[in-house]
């Protein structure tokens, strides 16, 4: 008989109770601004390394599954200020 995986483990632990406790308590407003902050730093490098372009890679698919699930979100991304001065 075949050994359970850790991520299966992980998995069936989300599609019960802890998942959607997870999913009702996230502030995804703050976790978009937390992600596109991430991105943004990354991206403004000269220099970008493989390890950080997997990074931006990653948050942006958390960040379009977050958007997925909370629609009203893009709205406040199209508003997104990095918080930097351009000037």
């Amino acid at each position: 008989m075949k050994k359970p995986e850790k991520k299966d483990k992980l998995q069936e632990l989300l599609h019960g109770e802890l998942g959607m406790e997870i999913l009702l308590s996230t502030n995804y407003s703050r976790l978009q601004q937390k992600i596109l902050q991430l991105i943004f730093l990354i991206v403004k490098q000269t220099k970008v390394s493989l390890e950080d372009k997997l990074i931006v890679e990653n948050a942006i698919s958390v960040w379009v599954g977050i958007c997925l699930y909370k629609s009203e979100l893009f709205d406040e991304f199209l508003s997104f200020k990095s918080g930097e001065s351009t000037a």
